[in-house]
C-alpha cells in the first residue's frame, strides 16, 4: 500500500476544528491506494458511525476508523477527494464544494487529457484522463485551501504524445467569507449604517 497524505474535513459532531477537523497533523488521515482504482481512508479515532463522502454523495458508512473501496472514476495515481463525517452531521462538501471542479469538450483526435495544476513555480500532474469518446469530461480535485487562489490547466495529448493548447483555469476557494463589517454612527440625531 502506498500513504498519500491527504487534506481531508473530518467531523466529530457539529464544530469543525482546524484542517482536519481536529487540528491533527495532515499525516494522522490518509488514503491508501490498494490496487486497480482501489483505496483505503484511515482517520484517527472519532465518534462511530462515520459516513464517507465522495463528490458529495455518502458513497458508505464506517463503524471503525478506515474504509475501503473502488471507484472507477478516479485514475490510481491520485486519491479520490473524500471526506469523513461523524455523527449524522451534515458534509461540507454538500454545502460549501471545497474543491475545483473543471469539465472540457474532448477532442476525436485525443488519447488522454492531462489536468495540471501550477504548485510553487511548476506544473503537477494531478490526472490523466482517458478519451472514450463520450464528448464531455470532468475533473474534481482534492480540497482546496480555503481563500487560495489556484491554476489549472487542460491539455491534449494525441498517441505521440504531442500536446495541443492548454485550457488554462484561475480560480479563488471562498467557502467561508468572512464576516461583514457593520460600522454605526450617530450625527445630529441621524442613525447610519454602512455595511462592507
Amino acid at each position: 500500500m502506498i500513504g498519500l497524505p491527504l487534506p481531508l474535513r473530518l467531523k466529530l459532531g457539529a464544530p469543525v476544528l482546524g484542517e482536519l477537523g481536529l487540528g491533527l497533523p495532515r499525516q494522522a488521515v490518509t488514503v491508501a491506494r490498494n490496487g486497480d482504482r482501489t483505496w483505503t481512508v484511515t482517520w484517527p479515532i472519532g465518534r462511530a458511525p462515520y459516513s464517507i463522502w465522495l463528490d458529495g454523495v455518502v458513497i458508505g458508512t464506517s463503524e471503525t476508523e478506515s474504509y475501503t473501496f473502488r471507484h472507477p472514476s478516479y485514475a490510481d495515481d491520485e486519491a479520490p477527494p473524500v471526506e469523513i463525517v461523524s455523527d449524522g452531521a451534515t458534509g461540507d462538501s454538500e454545502r460549501y464544494p471545497p474543491r475545483v471542479r473543471i469539465r472540457w469538450r474532448g477532442d476525436t483526435d485525443a488519447v488522454h487529457y492531462a489536468v495540471d495544476q501550477y504548485v510553487s513555480s511548476a506544473w503537477v500532474r494531478r490526472c490523466k484522463v482517458q478519451e472514450t469518446g463520450l464528448g464531455e469530461y470532468e475533473f474534481l480535485s482534492q480540497p482546496q485551501t480555503d481563500g487560495a487562489a489556484t491554476e489549472w490547466r487542460v491539455k491534449t495529448l494525441d498517441a505521440l504524445g504531442n500536446a495541443g493548447t492548454a485550457l488554462e483555469f484561475d480560480f479563488a476557494i471562498v467557502r467561508n467569507p468572512p464576516p461583514p463589517t457593520v460600522t454605526l454612527s450617530l450625527s445630529g440625531g441621524t442613525v447610519s449604517v454602512a455595511v462592507s
